[in-house]
């Protein structure tokens, strides 16, 4: 019926035939290139547009474009003199539109158009000196901060409630979300990995939830919660709240993924808002949803829809309605009262839909959806490119993210009744903080700590030892609760902290024996060398003679290790020798197997294939045993064997 979807912007702004580039937006410079074989841009009238938070501001056409095919030059912009406004931003927009109708289109028809950030800005004023007064009650399970016209809960970690004038905003709280229902896209290479690691259901359990100042108008909050997947993926977060008097919550997240490297679907957290919030409100890029890799023809501006109809109408529902570098976005009901939630430090990528992801993905189509019971807002550092592995390659790398430490800032505020200009209310003042400790270990465990805040002096301890001042990374192989703090002139210090467990010491690994194994260039010590991209890894012989299945190795561990689950990497350049069936035995002893610890069937791939067990076994001695070849030939290879080690 040729209604627009969500790829039409993005294609449109590539293929258009006009290249519109900055020279020097200060002087409103801006370079036009034609890119039509046989029409002059004269066909086009050329409109200009400057937007204050996606506020028209001022507008007018430039003087008719007389640009022969293939010519460039470059067009002056009548720049207003803009008295900017503190922590407004400014854009410029470039719009060619049909002059007069045409057999195809109607006159005024876009026919090409760019949007470029104006180099205009004035700090955001720093909070008042003086707020309205709090209170704090703390009780074993729950600590209620009580203001002027506002009531926040925080239990287990988590801002149970958070109410404005006695609506309540949140029935559930900021929680750290790495999943969405799969894309159609996402099945065939990232979901697998999703579900395999348990993100679609990760378990929650703050270890820590304390009050680390209790001012007259502001009160911080730490938390540490660990999210907990299968075994083999857990994340540490450490979540900074600083409530103030006026009903203002900044949040400061820093985010320490624990287990093995794959692809996210985003890093960010969840909130559940009543379903009577169901406006939806934002400045960042839109109308319609968009991703990393399909933003481009989307501009920023200032949109406004209903919650449902973030819902992209898919033949099967999956997860929908996202909007990069946005820098708020609000959620309110009928008299305009709810909750904004605001950008700090850098912009994030937001949804709103009716459903939670897990609604979205048991419903094979959208008339299984059930009623709705929540506003589902979905807040992300980080989102997962759209690629199109449907029928296509998987996105390029830089749309890809991965288990790496994160940090991100985030402020909830209210909106009251009646309160007309969301962009006014998103520039308010906050208060100033050092942004959140980015924590990250690498497989040495080399601890290396760092802070977005220029100047910022960084601090660490290890359990109950002494404060040091962080100069270099610091060894932390053995795994401990690790204490950070950032401190800067003028700004509230940010702490956190940080659950880590004991690495597994490969550097003591051993192969115990093999079955056979070709000389000079399949030994079986490349199994466990660390090097998963060589040719062959450990291959079984082929050279006077290939022995029939079934080939093992056994490996042994120097150590006991609760093993979780085993990754075997196929051999890279070829099939040859790629396994298919496949046994695993544990023993404590190297003599003492019983039955497989697991067995089944390995893909004809070259990516790992990670397996789980059951539950963790303890173990010194692991036994592969190859069965079969994925062509029936009587050889097997190994580029890398892993384990993964169960920290909890």
């Amino acid at each position: 019926d040729r209604t627009p979807t969500p790829k039409y912007p993005e294609a449109k702004r590539a293929y258009q035939w006009v290249a519109i580039e900055a020279e020097d937006l200060a002087a409103g410079k801006i370079r036009v290139r034609n890119k039509y074989q046989f029409t002059n841009l004269k066909r086009f009238d050329v409109l200009w547009t400057v937007t204050e938070d996606g506020k028209v501001m001022a507008e007018g056409p430039l003087p008719s474009l007389d640009l022969a095919p293939g010519a460039a030059t470059t067009v002056t912009v009548p720049l207003p003199t803009i008295m900017t406004k503190p922590g407004a931003e400014y854009f410029l927009r470039l719009s060619f539109r049909l002059h007069r109708d045409e057999r195809w289109a109607k006159a005024g028809w876009e026919a090409a158009a760019a949007q470029f950030p104006l180099p205009l800005s004035t700090p955001r004023r720093a909070a008042p000196a003086l707020m309205p007064a709090l209170t704090v009650q703390k009780t074993r399970h729950e600590i209620v901060v009580t203001g002027e016209r506002f009531k926040a809960v925080f239990e287990r970690g988590l801002l149970r409630e958070l109410a404005y004038d006695g609506l309540n905003v949140l029935t559930g709280g900021p929680r750290l979300h790495v999943y969405r229902a799969p894309h159609l896209n996402d099945d065939l290479w990232a979901a697998r990995d999703w579900r395999l690691f348990g993100l679609d259901a990760l378990a929650f359990h703050a270890s820590k939830v304390r009050v680390l100042s209790a001012e007259k108008d502001m009160v911080r909050i730490a938390a540490l919660i660990r999210a907990d997947g299968r075994p083999g993926m857990a994340f540490s977060h450490a979540a900074l709240y600083t409530v103030c008097g006026d009903g203002t919550i900044a949040v400061d997240n820093s985010v320490l993924p624990l287990g093995r490297s794959i692809a996210l679907a985003r890093v960010g957290v969840r909130l559940f808002a009543p379903k009577s919030l169901d406006h939806f409100a934002w400045l960042g890029r839109g109308p319609m949803e968009n991703y990393p890799d399909r933003k481009r023809g989307s501009d920023i501006g200032l949109y406004d829809s209903t919650v449902r109809e973030q819902l992209t109408p898919y033949v099967r529902p999956m997860e929908c309605g996202n909007h990069e570098d946005v820098r708020w976005a609000a959620l309110t009901d009928e008299a305009g009262a709810g909750v904004i939630v605001i950008a700090d430090a850098a912009p994030l990528a937001v949804s709103a839909l009716p459903y939670a992801d897990e609604q979205l993905e048991k419903a094979a189509y959208p008339h299984e959806l059930p009623e709705s019971e929540a506003s589902v807002v979905c807040v992300s550092a980080k989102t997962l490119g759209l690629g199109s592995n449907g029928c296509g390659p998987t996105p390029l790398p830089q749309y890809v993210i991965r288990t790496e430490p994160t940090t991100f800032s985030y402020v909830l505020r209210p909106v009251r009744a009646g309160e007309k200009d969301l962009a006014e209310v998103a520039r308010r003042p906050l208060p100033g903080r050092v942004q959140p400790v980015r924590v990250a270990r690498d497989p040495r465990g080399l601890v290396t700590l760092a802070c977005d805040t220029p100047g910022a002096k960084l601090t660490f301890s290890i359990g109950d030892g002494p404060t040091q001042t962080y100069t270099a990374p610091f060894d932390l192989k053995d795994g401990g609760v690790l204490y950070v703090r950032a401190r800067a002139s003028g700004l509230l210090t940010f702490k956190g902290r940080f659950a880590l467990g004991k690495l597994l010491d490969r550097a003591k690994w051993r192969i115990a024996s093999a079955s056979s194994f070709q000389p000079q260039e399949g030994e079986p010590q490349h199994a466990i060398d660390g090097k998963p991209a060589i040719r062959l890894g450990g291959h079984s012989r082929w050279q006077p003679d290939a022995p029939p299945h079934p080939h093992e190795l056994v490996i042994d561990f120097g150590d006991t290790v609760n093993v979780a689950g085993v990754v075997y990497h196929p051999r890279q350049d070829s099939p040859s020798g790629r396994v298919r069936d496949y046994e695993l035995y544990l023993s404590p002893d190297g003599s003492t197997w019983g039955q497989p610890a697991l067995k089944g069937i390995f893909e004809n791939r070259p990516a790992p294939q990670t397996v789980l067990l059951p539950q963790p076994v303890p173990a010194r001695y692991l036994r592969f045993v190859a069965k079969s070849e994925v062509a029936g030939r009587p050889f097997a290879a190994v580029a890398e064997l892993d384990v993964i080690a169960a920290d909890r």
